[in-house]
């Protein structure tokens, strides 16, 4: 079953990664990162310790693209959004016009 996983999840993220749009890339990274808990189970059940080093690559790859397509994206909005709080909340609501 983990073979089937590691087939499936890993094959998915590779398409997806070449994708020209990076809405559609940045779902690689998702898949990339679900399919490693069946890569670990396949390592610890058939005891393959020399593929330990790839695990550890590819996992950390994944964790890297995850914080430059997701949680980096995230962090800008969110620093955007506190600046534009600040600059309103310094300026005061804007006035509100009079209409006869």
């Amino acid at each position: 079953m983990s073979q089937i996983a590691v087939s499936v999840f890993g094959l998915s993220a590779l398409w997806l990664v070449m994708d020209a749009r990076l809405s559609v890339r940045r779902w690689a990274v998702v898949l990339g990162l679900l399919g490693q808990p069946a890569w670990y189970t396949q390592l610890v059940i058939h005891e393959q310790w020399g593929m330990m080093p790839v695990f550890v690559g590819y996992t950390a790859s994944w964790l890297r693209g995850a914080w430059t397509l997701w949680c980096r994206p995230a962090l800008a909005t969110c620093r955007a959004s506190a600046e534009n709080n600040q600059k309103y909340t310094k300026m005061g609501p804007p006035e509100q016009k009079q209409h006869p």
